[in-house]
């Protein structure tokens, strides 16, 4: 295998990363839609794979930024160009802009390789990236969402990966932690937790709780409330069934928890 580098004085001082070119069999043909988002999530997979490997915490994927990432990858194809720069003179703080996505810090890295292994090629494009320090300095920053982007036109493969800093999108979730009955009443318990961002965690906020006779339907009980607990009267020998979620302080609402079937002795 023969690796062809790009000088740096080809790549523009708009360029966030280091650009490499990787040659390889042509393809044979080209992949679908699915495949292509299968390669790009291998490449998102290897990157947290070379971060935790270095005791840093993952980034989480936004599908908005990988559509954009994605986007990027076939514009390049489409137009047969390969820069930070597209053709209509805009870079990825543009595009992020453009769709409406808050952030505080972005970057983006580029490759371009061949070969009829996507994933081959997924593990030979993080390869390179791993072995600049510019890429490596990229992927290794404290941002705390990311997505990527591959295209190909059946012969040249390329491909983008976009990060950034931005508020909280990951929704938190709940459970129960308790519910035994005394003197007739189910005291509840329940916990959340908003999961870990490189950067920028929200934090829980609040909790929604319901209460339905099994096979009804839900009721709220408490909106929006701290409290972690909440004590219920049950009638003796009645079933009721309870759900909870959590709301964090970003504004994200998680899904509602298994449901808790409480039988009252």
């Amino acid at each position: 295998m023969r690796r062809v580098h790009r000088p740096l004085a080809a790549v523009s001082v708009l360029v966030l990363s280091l650009t490499t070119l990787l040659t390889m069999p042509a393809t044979a043909a080209s992949p679908s839609t699915v495949e292509l988002r299968e390669a790009a999530a291998h490449v998102e997979a290897l990157i947290n794979a070379r971060r935790e490997r270095r005791d840093k915490r993952a980034f989480r994927l936004d599908t908005r930024v990988a559509a954009l990432a994605q986007a990027k990858a076939q514009d390049m194809i489409d137009r047969d160009y390969f820069s930070h720069v597209d053709t209509k003179g805009r870079v990825a703080r543009d595009h992020l802009r453009r769709a409406d996505i808050r952030f505080t810090r972005v970057g983006e890295i580029i490759a371009w390789n061949r070969g009829g292994d996507l994933m081959a090629a997924a593990e030979s494009a993080v390869g390179m990236w791993m072995a600049s320090s510019v890429h490596k300095r990229q992927i290794m920053t404290n941002n705390n969402y990311f997505g990527a982007g591959v295209a190909t036109d059946g012969s040249t493969i390329k491909w983008t990966v976009i990060f950034i800093t931005g508020p909280d999108r990951t929704k938190p979730t709940a459970r129960f932690t308790g519910s035994p009955v005394v003197d007739g009443k189910v005291r509840l318990a329940w916990t959340g937790s908003d999961p870990k961002l490189v950067v920028g965690t929200a934090g829980i906020k609040s909790f929604d709780l319901d209460g339905r006779v099994p096979g009804g339907a839900w009721t709220r009980i408490r909106t929006k409330t701290t409290a972690r607990s909440l004590s219920r009267g049950v009638p003796t020998g009645a079933t009721r069934e309870f759900r909870v979620r959590a709301r964090d302080k970003a504004g994200n609402i998680g899904a509602w928890s298994a449901t808790l079937g409480v039988t009252a002795p």
